[in-house]
């Protein structure tokens, strides 16, 4: 019979299931971002491996901006380019990426910290439970599934990029 590594009180408890949906949202947010580097590919004309070289080093605000910026070249891609900015703002990512979290003494509930320097010293906090990360998740999730029908791709096309990239990496 194997150890277990945690008490069995916190085995289900909201503070697990916050985390849970919060890798929900991880996967969901690496598809979309990797969504962004196939959408480059595509309007630049790259193959695969042009794409991967040419992106990997760029942060995702520049990717996002290029591809804006390339978008809205044509009226025909309003749509897409407004799907695009709604689910970037729906992620809402970097108020999970530069915050850090505390949980309640009951773990029932959870809130992100985050500081800002900007005109001067911010500090925000955004209580969340599981409920409403899974919430956050799925309906992140759902824009970016918008965004993959309006181009004319799937979940699959995302992941066939990745393999790609992970088969046909330089060998060290």
């Amino acid at each position: 019979r194997l150890a277990m590594s945690y008490a069995p009180s916190l085995a289900l408890s909201p503070l697990r299931r916050f985390y849970f949906e919060y890798g929900y949202f991880l996967e969901a947010y690496t598809a979309f971002e990797t969504l962004i580097e196939i959408l480059l590919g595509r309007e630049l004309r790259l193959t695969n491996e042009e794409t991967s070289i040419t992106f990997a080093s760029i942060g995702f605000g520049a990717k996002f901006s290029v591809l804006s910026a390339l978008l809205a070249r044509s009226r025909e891609n309003e749509q897409k380019l407004r799907l695009l900015k709604e689910a970037n703002k729906r992620a809402a990512r970097n108020g999970f990426a530069h915050s850090f979290i505390i949980a309640s003494k009951e773990n029932q509930e959870l809130s992100l910290i985050r500081r800002e320097v900007t005109n001067g010293y911010m500090v925000t906090k955004r209580s969340m439970t599981h409920e409403t990360m899974q919430s956050h998740a799925k309906a992140f999730y759902d824009a970016t599934h918008e965004i993959l029908t309006a181009f004319g791709m799937t979940y699959d096309d995302v992941t066939a990029y990745q393999k790609w990239i992970a088969e046909n990496a330089p060998k060290r």
